[in-house]
């Protein structure tokens, strides 16, 4: 389970979700480190209202503007899956100013474009993470890992829903005996 929260945990706002504060231990397992730039809940004595806080390479575009929700830790995570499934660096070398110009208006190719071997529900899990709008993205880490357990486990995902023929076919792999049965 990838990027599970507790509800009794308080809210926090990571606000510099990179390749760098992703950890692996020895079980594999995920663990986000750097809590220097986070708010916890409503307490924020680092900041004022409006200050843009993170790497700017992995910056939300609504975290540009100063006004970042949890939702643009989700779009650091987006942009995370994208270069391990690109092996690319986001945005590729950019001036600042360039990188600036792309994160707040430029949507990122589809990670295909770079390697054609990604699974359509990983690419559109992916996709759907780094949504430029908020509200077009995973509303919460809880949905993002959610989507991404449904792909590992061949579940339809919520991020593109499957058609009747895929649903069978995913079904067929996940059964085959009693496939093979039904098609006796």
């Amino acid at each position: 389970m990838l990027f599970r929260s507790h509800a009794h945990q308080q809210d926090v706002l990571h606000r510099d979700v990179k390749p760098g504060n992703i950890l692996i231990d020895e079980n594999g397992k995920p663990w986000i480190t750097d809590f220097g730039l986070a708010k916890f809940g409503e307490n924020d004595d680092l900041t004022r209202p409006g200050d843009a806080v993170g790497t700017l390479r992995y910056m939300a575009p609504e975290q540009l503007e100063g006004n970042p929700d949890p939702r643009s830790d989700i779009y650091g995570l987006g942009l995370v899956l994208y270069e391990m499934l690109t092996v690319e660096k986001i945005y590729g070398d950019c001036e600042p100013a360039k990188l600036l110009e792309r994160i707040s208006s430029c949507d990122l190719p589809s990670p295909c474009r770079s390697n054609p071997d990604i699974p359509k529900d990983l690419e559109m899990i992916t996709l759907k993470a780094i949504a430029r709008d908020p509200a077009d993205r995973y509303q919460t880490a809880e949905e993002l890992a959610d989507d991404l357990e449904r792909w590992q486990n061949d579940l339809p995902i919520r991020a593109r829903p499957l058609t009747a023929a895929e649903s069978l076919h995913r079904w067929s792999r996940r059964h085959p005996l009693i496939a093979s049965l039904l098609s006796l």
